[in-house]
């Protein structure tokens, strides 16, 4: 399975149309999420961050809706996803995220790595993009934040 971002968007869109699971709709769109603010935060161009936003755009609204209405359980289900990625290589292209900047766009065709944060950089932002992710939801199952509108934290 691939398991970069937009499929991964997609894979939960596709799970929540099929009655009876969205609670595994609700982790591949945590695991999404996750993957996608990562890939993010390892491109220098910020602008490119913008994806994750038009990725979480495109969720289903029984996504949300099942968020809202179990948010203890969403808690639990966003912990199995941390739990997941951080058990699961990231073997694939992360660079896809880095074709949505506007470096990318006015690029004339340099090395398609210059826009990645270097290597050494990657375990701190994976710790970070973790904790945020966890603190993210455990506000939103206190009831003192909203899980909508999917932005990224910032760097």
């Amino acid at each position: 399975m691939l398991f970069r971002s937009p499929a991964l968007y997609a894979l939960a869109n596709a799970i929540a149309q099929d009655d009876g699971r969205i609670e595994d709709a609700v982790f591949w769109y945590h695991v999404a999420r996750i993957r996608a603010v990562y890939d993010g935060l390892r491109c220098r161009d910020a602008s490119a961050r913008g994806a994750v936003t038009l990725l979480g755009k495109g969720l289903l609204p029984e996504i949300a809706r099942y968020q809202r209405q179990n948010r203890g359980r969403t808690l639990q289900i966003a912990q199995a996803a941390l739990r997941w990625d951080a058990a699961n290589a990231r073997n694939y292209d992360h660079r896809w995220i880095n074709l949505w900047g506007r470096v990318a766009r006015s690029s004339r065709g340099e090395d398609p790595s210059e826009p990645t944060v270097p290597e050494g950089e990657w375990p701190a932002i994976l710790k970070y993009v973790h904790e945020t992710h966890l603190r993210s939801v455990t506000e939103f199952a206190a009831g003192e934040r909203s899980l909508e509108g999917g932005g990224q934290p910032a760097k």
